[in-house]
């Protein structure tokens, strides 16, 4: 019998604060160990020296290497390749590849660089447009929904090897973490809003509209601060009924999906939307823009144009005031998160490492 395949892990978003492309690379992976599958393969987990690795990881994976302090994208070019046995398979879940080692797989969670280049500040801009290019055009990837699918097709004229998507049941495990801030009564929960491919100005625009009928209706949001990244989109944030929150933990995030009027995703574009899927799991409404990759994730979705405010306002004051449309609704919705599971992706996530690997 041969020896196994060597596969390595990025695992630098270990050390990074849970964004979107944080919680699939962690969820997939948290899956993918319980599976006999696992066992196919040897692997190594390669992290930042201070990388949190769950404890029930530490069995599930052959060996643990740490090296360096980065946690950003120079750690995946300048120490990860010191950490890759000759002849493995590295795999990057939520970064994209390094440009010095030549075996790679990666999942691509969006094009941003070339379809809303406005969400790089300029400097990074070019370096993800070369690193993107770099990326597709080299090494096997898969993709996170078929509307990714169509557009790297559309781009780069490139087909990844599978949709591999993201799902929300990771909630139903998580219990929920009162916050050390009191909540408005009536608000509306906005995941990551302050970037420029996911602004809140729209949402607070609908507010605005609900307030002057005398609804005391406040916006909470999360969002990025890596200024170094993306251009911020938080000039509304000064509003005193709009208020930037920070959620540490996923109970956090549960806690305050559960409390709101409605999760809205007031996107441009949006590959998938996993806040979407989290919010349908924990029954909870969920209004989301017409970009298109959100038709996947919420398909019985109230849906909205980010061009037109008055349409969110409708869709919010409906779920305030009539119950058996707001009950029926989050039905419909919660049995399409179901659709959606980490365990169905984490078998399919290893036949693709299976395939690279023959």
């Amino acid at each position: 019998m041969g020896r196994k395949p060597v596969v390595v892990i990025n695992g630098r978003f270990l050390a990074q604060k849970p964004s979107g492309a944080q919680i699939y690379a962690f969820n997939l992976l948290d899956n993918a160990i319980t599976l006999p599958e696992w066992t196919e393969f040897t692997w190594i987990l390669a992290v930042p020296e201070k990388a949190q690795v769950p404890t029930h990881w530490l069995e599930a994976f052959d060996e643990i290497r740490r090296k360096g302090s980065l946690v950003r994208n120079p750690w995946d070019h300048f120490v990860l390749p010191s950490l890759i046995p000759t002849g493995a398979l590295l795999i990057s879940l939520a970064s994209m590849p390094s440009i010095r080692i030549k075996r790679q797989l990666f999942c691509l969670h969006d094009v941003f660089p070339f379809v809303m280049p406005s969400v790089f500040n300029p400097l990074a801009l070019k370096w993800y447009r070369w690193l993107y290019k770099r990326s597709i055009n080299t090494f096997p990837f898969f993709v996170v929904s078929h509307y990714l699918a169509r557009l790297v097709k559309q781009k780069f004229k490139k087909r990844p090897i599978d949709v591999i998507y993201p799902a929300g049941d990771h909630m139903d495990n998580i219990k929920p973490l009162s916050v050390d801030f009191p909540l408005p009564k009536l608000y509306v929960f906005v995941a990551g809003g302050n970037v420029a491919y996911r602004p809140i100005a729209p949402v607070v625009k609908a507010l605005e509209i609900l307030r002057k009928q005398g609804l005391d209706i406040h916006l909470l949001f999360t969002g990025s601060s890596n200024k170094l990244l993306y251009n911020l989109q938080d000039r509304d944030s000064y509003k005193p009924w709009v208020k930037r929150v920070s959620l540490p933990e996923a109970g956090h995030v549960k806690y305050v999906m559960q409390n709101a009027i409605a999760v809205v995703v007031p996107s441009l574009d949006e590959t998938f939307g996993i806040p979407v899927a989290e919010a349908g799991v924990c029954k909870v409404p969920v209004i989301v823009s017409e970009a298109p990759g959100l038709s996947e994730s919420g398909a019985p979705c109230l849906k909205f144009p980010v061009e037109n405010p008055q349409i969110l306002a409708s869709h919010i004051l409906a779920l305030l005031t009539d119950y058996r449309f707001k009950k029926t609704y989050i039905q419909m919705l919660h049995s399409h998160s179901l659709k959606f599971t980490w365990k169905r992706s984490a078998h399919q996530f290893l036949k693709v490492v299976s395939r690279v690997t023959l």
